[in-house]
């Protein structure tokens, strides 16, 4: 299980919406909100955390966006 599910979700969520980075820097957030809430909040405890990311994302719960995400964060600094 990776670290964190976040990078998964991102993914998902930007597969949704258009230029969530142009979003975020226009300060418009009530997309990015109203997808996890659809996605993610309204489900509460229903679900474990790897069922809930599948049903959020479409597919099982991976390292991959994890890996992924760390590389790219840290690979260049530290040589990774």
């Amino acid at each position: 299980m990776p670290t964190s599910p976040t990078p998964q979700l991102d993914d998902a969520l930007r597969e949704d919406l258009d230029d969530v980075d142009q979003l975020i820097r226009a300060g418009e957030f009530e997309p990015l909100h109203d997808w996890m809430t659809e996605h993610v909040h309204r489900h509460g405890q229903r679900y474990p955390a790897d069922e809930l990311i599948e049903r959020a994302t479409g597919e099982p719960l991976t390292a991959e966006y994890f890996v992924e995400y760390a590389e790219a964060k840290f690979g260049d600094p530290y040589g990774v």
